[in-house]
């Protein structure tokens, strides 16, 4: 009886072993391949919005936010969203410069609230707070008024999409939803 009693031990220790063992390699794998699937819908999706309904679905499902959704729908977004120019779809004129002066403590505020919350997402276009400050005195009006409202959404969030809107990378796509 104690020879059996113990076989049954080994054999459920055993047991527990591999199911215990199975779980924990499935999880981190599974996992990594859905974090950050929002935000690559959300971002392909943009300029696609007010253009097809597939595009306007996937966005707005990126932007929800929440990967387990969005993971088993990223492929047929991104095949569904093609890259195309940030531009399309904006009017945005390029600054002169004329007023860049007058925008100077509106770019140090915004280059600034970059540097604290966007500085460390992927695909963050500033190396120094100079570069960021020149190319702030070159967006028209309308971005300068866009991208700070983008940049405070980003206090709150740890969204990289969110920062490609603050940083000016989506153009002036959203800017009339804030």
């Amino acid at each position: 009886m104690m020879l059996s009693l113990r076989h049954a031990s080994i054999g459920l220790a055993a047991l527990l072993f591999v199911a215990c063992s199975a779980t924990t390699s499935a999880g981190p794998d599974a996992g990594s391949s859905i974090v950050g699937s929002c935000d690559a819908i959300a971002s392909a999706c943009h300029s696609y919005d007010k253009v097809s309904a597939l595009g306007k679905e996937c966005h707005d499902l990126g932007h929800d936010g929440d990967d387990a959704k969005c993971a088993p729908e990223r492929d047929r977004c991104i095949a569904g969203c093609p890259p195309r120019d940030a531009s399309v779809g904006t009017d945005a004129a390029t600054d002169t410069g004329a007023d860049a002066a007058t925008d100077a403590p509106l770019c140090t505020a915004l280059c600034s609230c970059l540097d604290q919350h966007c500085k460390a997402k992927t695909g963050y276009p500033f190396a120094t707070t100079s570069s960021c400050l020149e190319t702030c005195a070159r967006w028209s009006d309308a971005e300068r008024e866009c991208f700070p409202k983008w940049c405070n959404q980003a206090r709150t969030t740890s969204s990289n999409h969110v920062c490609e809107h603050a940083w000016g990378g989506l153009g002036l796509a959203e800017c009339d939803t804030l």
